[in-house]
Parts: structure tokens; sequence; C-alpha cells
């Protein structure tokens, strides 16, 4: 079966997926093992918590014992296997390209992309980004707490919203983990086809990926416009598709016409503008763009010496 855009933005997503879905379970364990640590807090006969020299001492405590339960082996092997996740991605791109394109062959240069995005998304989700990112949150919120003397359920309550989330929001771990990968992932996937366009010369693209209701204005416009030329790319990059102008919304500073396909709708992005052959454009929306960039295209609605 003849892989599609689709599917590539579809094994992005797995991926993400894979590493994520295993999350939840590590907050809720990570929270029920400080909670023995948090009685032990001194309340005042308001529930307030004491400010003492004993409260103080069991933040250290709390923070260590947060710290194991959150980098498990299981969690930092979740972290090694992403070295798979890329190497799977990288596969099923190069069979895209091979199918679309006579004779490709990925440039040389994709493994050392590949090597640069594996080391970063792992250094991003290691052991010392995890204690930045993480375990400090939750020793910021036990300072802040009880060197304020705060009441004790609103300490429970802010530490159980950090560490486990609730309906409406993700824990931190997760909402972090998941725009690194989503980023990471995606921006790799999208700088090895920035690549390849740019080696083949390339021209037409199709704007793929699922639209959630927190999907940005322009995300919406060009997934529903599905088809896109490189000529295009200069108004999209400024916020305009088909004349309108839809915003810029969440936006990479500095993105513009030659790397939109890479930064796309900006962070935490889940869409790929991935290039597609002329063939495989409909026949009517070509001869429209040909005719409003003054393009020549011959019979078949095909351009001329593009």
């Amino acid at each position: 079966m003849a892989i599609t855009p689709q599917d590539l933005v579809s094994e992005v997503s797995d991926k993400i997926g894979k590493f994520t879905n295993e999350l939840p379970n590590l907050s809720n364990d990570a929270f029920k093992s400080i909670q023995s640590l948090l009685k032990e807090l001194k309340v005042d006969a308001s529930g307030n918590i004491k400010v003492s020299v004993e409260n103080l001492r069991l933040i250290n405590k709390i923070q260590l014992k947060f710290e194991n339960n959150i980098l498990t082996d299981s969690y930092l092997s979740q972290v090694d296997d992403l070295k798979t996740s890329f190497n799977d991605i990288t596969e099923l791109q190069t069979k895209y390209f091979n199918n679309v394109f006579t004779d490709f062959a990925a440039p040389e240069v994709i493994a050392e992309l590949e090597n640069i995005s594996i080391n970063s998304t792992i250094g991003s989700l290691s052991e010392s980004a995890i204690n930045e990112n993480i375990v400090k949150g939750v020793t910021d919120l036990l300072e802040q707490n009880i060197t304020s003397g705060a009441n004790f359920m609103d300490l429970q309550d802010s530490l159980k919203e950090f560490i486990i989330g609730n309906d409406k929001i993700d824990s931190k771990l997760a909402s972090y983990s998941k725009q690194i990968l989503t980023d990471s992932m995606s921006q790799y996937t999208a700088n090895y086809q920035k690549i390849v366009t740019d080696d083949l010369g390339l021209k037409w693209y199709q704007y793929v990926g699922p639209l959630v209701t927190s999907s940005r204005p322009l995300c919406d416009s060009l997934v529903k416009k599905r088809y896109v030329h490189k000529s295009e790319l200069g108004e999209i990059s400024r916020g305009i598709v088909d004349g309108k102008n839809v915003g810029k919304a969440g936006m990479i500073s500095g993105t513009n016409a030659s790397n939109f396909q890479v930064y796309r709708g900006g962070y935490n992005c889940n869409h790929l503008l991935t290039p597609i052959s002329e063939r495989a454009v409909p026949k009517e929306i070509r001869i429209e763009l040909y005719k409003k960039e003054n393009i020549k295209y011959d019979a078949n609605g095909l351009a001329i010496n593009q």
C-alpha cells in the first residue's frame, strides 16, 4: 500500500503517544509516593502549615522522594527507546519518497540530522532536564506554601494539579514531554522533507494533520485548503491564506517563506507541509494557481519550465 502524507503525520503522532501514554501512571505513582511525607507537615488548628525548622527540613526529603519516583528506570528506558522512534520515522519518510519520486536516494545529511535530533530530544527529557523543569516545580510549590504558612489542603491541591493534572489540563510532566516530542519529532520530519524539497526542486505540498479545538486559525485554514504551492509560502508565513488574513498566532518568531516548511504553525504544531508530485494535485487547482501566478502550463495543466 502506498504511503501517504497523512501516514507520516500519524507515524509522528503514534510515537509521541507511545511515550506520553505511560506518563499518567508514572505521575500518579510519584504523587502517591510523597503522601506520607506530606502528612508529616505540622499544621495549626486552622489547617495552615506552620513555618518551622521541622517543616522546612521536610522539603528536601519530599523532593528526593518525588525525584526517585519520577526518574525511574522504566522512564529512563523509555527515553532511550526514542532512538528507535526516530529511526522508524526516518524509514517511513524514505519509503514515502521512494514511492513518489523515481530513483530517490536519501541525502547523506539526513543521518547526521537524525543524530542531532535524537541527542537534543533525549537531552530535553533526561534526568537534568526533568529535575529542572518538573522536580524543581514541586520543590518551588513546597517552599512557597511552607514559608508562607499556606493552608495544607491548598498545598495538596496545588501539588496534585502540577503532578497529576485534572480533567482540563495534563500533568506538568505530560505537557512538557508532549511539547518536547511534538516539536522535535515534527521538526525533524519537516527538516527531512525540506532537504528533499530543495534537493529535488519540488513546488507542491499537502498541509496535513488533525484539527482539534486548540488548532490555530492558520493551521485550520491550511488543512482545509490542503494543496499549497511554493509561490504561496510568502503570504502564508505572514498569516495570509488565499487572500484572507487569518493571523500569525503561535508562529515562531522569524518564520518566513524559506523556513515555513520546518516551523509550520509554530511550537507544538502537529501538522506537516509535505512535498508531493505535481500530478497528485487536482488539475483545476493547478491551473487556478498557475493563472494567478502567471506560470505557463500545458494542456494537461502541468507547469512548463517551472
